[in-house]
């Protein structure tokens, strides 16, 4: 039995025995209580617009029907409440509203990952979670492998009831293949292709939305992967920041930046030549570059480059007083800016050989000279300072005025310690530091091995040979004669 209040008297009628209950009512109020489950369906009719119904109640499986007007919230009144069975739209008997937070997208992230074909250089499944769509540039490192597929990198979720798209956030580097982004399918039981990507400049976002989603859906789990069938390179690596499947209206962007955007981070890479208009780039410690043209010059810490002055090849190092360059091509003269005034080393720091044309020097002075190296193989152990003979197989040897075999040919001197059978540096005409000499003296081979002597060999079939003379006390200018005598 159901209690029905009308104008404050209980009716009493076996409601589960009818299909309907019909109430009609006039100026007052028609108040209805069902202290149970009322799962028929219920007729009102209104005789006056400005009348209200109070339904209490707390569960309700049939209709609620107004026959001769709209539902609107003049016909609710107390405590009712109600919500669709979509939970899109929420009703407290006076408001209706929209329940917005069934417009949120939902993240799901990958529960494991396995690297099938490839090698895993770095990372754990943490980095590529991201469940508010906010990622980091932190991710799994993997690489190819030389074999044929060179790739395949497979992620796993579990507890997935429905989705709509595929999300992965990659950095391919300079990798020239297509890698596939794929996912299983359960019905066909293939791996299903979504799309590839070539090469990315930086980061790049792919989105691709899931519209057979039940075939990809198997006992809650989905797996996906990052496929590369063709041979591979161990130098193609791969950062994978995110993986994600979702749900919901809204989508990342695959469009993360503009793509002639500079990144201050130093992920994106140019790929074309960088044209900065009237503006200058300021504060650079370090300048690197394959191929700067320097047209409207330069200045840092006392070097300027001058419009038109020259091309540099690979690498420009600019930064205090001192210029360093790889390879210089240059198209023009490299003029100082006063005359006499600077120079190409230094005491301490020379350079290895000059090659010219003409060359055109001042008057010789302790900061003014140019020596000559080059490179042989040391036929034994070496150390800086001794002096050595050129022999017949090629490698340098140290000399012994005492016979012409030890003391003939071309003669240099050891600049850094060598081991037997490699390659060093010798000077083969210039200046030399030392110590112990005499100014002004003529220097001889020495009868003592790998040492020069400012007396000439007495003994007899000995080699008289020189090979220079001393500068100052530690400065010998070494310049060997290829004219020589014995003793008698």
């Amino acid at each position: 039995m159901k209690q029905i209040y009308i104008l404050g008297f209980v009716l009493l009628i076996a409601l589960y025995s009818v299909s309907a209950v019909t109430f009609s009512y006039a100026d007052s109020t028609l108040n209805i209580s069902l202290d149970g489950y009322y799962n028929s369906e219920l007729n009102l009719t209104s005789l006056l617009n400005d009348n209200y119904i109070d339904v209490v109640g707390d569960s309700m499986t049939g209709n609620l029907n107004m026959l001769d007007n709209d539902i609107t919230n003049a016909f609710y009144y107390g405590t009712y409440d109600w919500i669709s069975t979509d939970d899109y739209n929420i009703f407290d008997g006076q408001n209706l509203s929209f329940n917005i937070d069934m417009l949120s997208t939902q993240y799901l992230a990958p529960s494991s990952f396995k690297v099938e074909r490839g090698t895993l250089n770095d990372g754990d499944i943490t980095l590529v979670n991201h469940t508010t769509g906010s990622y980091d540039s932190i991710g799994i490192n993997v690489s190819e492998i030389v074999a044929s597929p060179s790739l395949d990198i497979r992620f796993n979720f579990t507890g997935i009831d429905s989705f709509n798209n595929l999300i992965f956030r990659i950095n391919t580097y300079d990798h020239n293949k297509n890698i596939y982004f794929q996912m299983y399918n359960y019905d066909d039981e293939i791996w299903e292709t979504y799309g590839t990507i070539l090469q990315t400049y930086g980061y790049e976002t792919v989105v691709y939305g899931v519209f057979d989603t039940a075939e990809h859906i198997n006992n809650s789990i989905v797996q996906t992967r990052i496929y590369q069938p063709a041979n591979g390179n161990t130098n193609h690596d791969f950062i994978i920041d995110w993986v994600s499947l979702s749900k919901g209206f809204s989508v990342p962007s695959p469009a993360e930046n503009d793509p002639l955007s500079i990144h201050r981070t130093g992920d994106a890479t140019l790929s074309n030549n960088w044209d900065v208009g009237n503006f200058s780039i300021t504060n650079v410690a370090t300048l690197e570059a394959y191929n700067l043209t320097i047209n409207n010059g330069f200045n840092n810490g006392g070097i300027t480059l001058n419009k038109g002055s020259g091309f540099f090849a690979d690498d420009l190092f600019i930064g205090g007083e001192i210029l360093s360059v790889n390879t210089v091509n240059q198209n023009g003269s490299i003029i100082p800016l006063l005359n006499n005034t600077f120079n190409l080393g230094n005491s301490s720091k020379i350079f290895n050989s000059l090659y010219s044309n003409i060359v055109y020097t001042n008057e010789l002075t302790t900061y003014n000279k140019i020596n000559n190296y080059e490179s042989f193989t040391a036929g034994e152990s070496l150390v800086t300072g001794n002096l050595v003979y050129y022999k017949s197989d090629g490698k340098m040897w140290k000399t012994d005025a005492s016979a012409i075999a030890t003391a003939k040919g071309r003669i240099a001197i050891c600049t850094e310690t060598i081991s037997t059978d490699s390659s060093g540096k010798f000077l083969m005409k210039g200046y030399y530091t030392t110590t112990g000499l005499t100014t002004a003296d003529v220097l001889f081979i020495s009868e003592t091995s790998a040492t020069w002597t400012n007396t000439v060999p007495a003994t007899s079939s000995a080699v008289g040979r020189v090979i220079g003379n001393s500068h100052s006390s530690t400065l010998l200018y070494f310049n060997p004669d290829y004219s020589w005598g014995v003793v008698e």
